[in-house]
């Protein structure tokens, strides 16, 4: 699958409720795998550059730069990013885990 990750900050730098905060790009014509989330686990996608589609549950829409989506994390709602362009896309993710490890 094609999710290239650079760190920004995690809970290892003192963040308490942000699991993660990074960048992600997708390279053209790839997508990321679709996967459901546990409740507790949240993530937020933000579009920072380029045009893709954001795959929620059982739809396609369209996300530009700008566009944020949250993932309901019940078990069951599915999600991905899909890169149908000839250009790299880029996000900023961030996610929270109020699961105890």
């Amino acid at each position: 699958w094609a999710h290239i990750v650079r760190d920004l900050c995690s809970r290892t730098d003192g963040l308490a409720t942000i699991g993660d905060f990074i960048t992600v790009d997708i390279n053209p014509m790839t997508m990321g795998e679709p996967h459901p989330h546990n409740p507790g686990q949240e993530e937020i996608w933000t579009a920072l550059d380029g045009d893709s589609l954001a795959f929620i549950g059982t739809e396609l829409r369209v996300q530009h730069p700008g566009m944020a989506y949250m993932i309901r994390p019940d078990q069951s709602m599915t999600h991905s990013n899909i890169n149908p362009s000839d250009a790299p896309v880029k996000f900023l993710w961030f996610s929270s885990n109020s699961i105890k490890k």
